[in-house]
């Protein structure tokens, strides 16, 4: 039986209302629950709920700018994001170790689990940098190393 030829009869048994619901393992359009339970004998016309998803939840990326890299941490993490710290050149106008910005920026739709780069103004003797800063420095950074002579 094809799929309008179930639709078709099964709207001829049942009435249908759904709600929607974000989630974010249950894809956009596909039926979640419903408030009778499969296999209940109820009368022709009963009407039966079905929960919808309507896919992950979007939200906007709050402005975190001018705030410590643990302040928005507190802000952003609890949203599900995904966070990695980075460092700005900082000509000594700006605040040290304060965001200067996030990547995606503020006010950009995401989604829980997606990643955010928060770029932090680096103390104005500090060097530029781009790359990630790492919170606790690894085994292999942490020992001496020498050079080999040409």
């Amino acid at each position: 039986m094809s799929r309008q030829n179930l639709d078709t009869y099964y709207t001829s048994l049942f009435t249908f209302k759904t709600a929607t619901v974000s989630s974010a393992t249950v894809p956009r359009g596909q039926i979640i629950s419903q408030d009778i339970p499969a296999n209940t004998s109820v009368d022709k016309g009963t009407c039966i709920l079905l929960t919808v998803s309507t896919g992950p939840e979007t939200f906007r990326v709050p402005e975190v700018a001018g705030q410590t890299y643990e302040q928005a941490l507190a802000v952003l993490s609890p949203l599900g994001l995904v966070c990695t710290k980075n460092v700005k050149y900082n000509d000594g106008t700006h605040a040290s170790d304060t965001v200067a910005e996030t990547f995606p920026t503020a006010g950009t739709q995401v989604t829980a689990g997606d990643s955010i780069s928060i770029v932090l103004w680096s103390n104005a003797d500090d060097v530029s940098s781009t790359a990630p800063v790492s919170e606790a420095p690894s085994a292999a950074n942490s020992q001496p190393t020498s050079a080999a002579a040409p």
